[in-house]
C-alpha cells in the first residue's frame, strides 16, 4: 500500500494544477500531514495483480 497525496495550486496566469505526491510503502499519514499541512485529500495506492487500485479519502 502506498500513500498519495493531492492539493491544488494556481499559477500566475490563474490555471488551477492539481499537485500529486506519491509516497514509498509504509509511510503514515500523518507523517504525511507534517510534511504537507496544505493537503486536502490522501488517496491510497493497493497493488492487485500487475496494476494499482487508487482509493481516496478525505483528510
Amino acid at each position: 500500500m502506498r500513500r498519495v497525496a493531492e492539493h491544488q495550486k494556481h499559477t500566475l496566469d490563474g490555471e488551477e494544477l492539481s499537485i500529486l505526491t506519491c509516497y514509498e510503502e509504509g509511510v503514515r499519514k500523518e507523517d504525511i500531514k507534517k510534511e504537507n499541512p496544505f493537503t486536502k485529500s490522501h488517496g491510497i495506492l493497493i497493488f492487485k495483480g500487475n496494476s494499482y487500485d487508487y482509493l481516496t479519502e478525505r483528510a
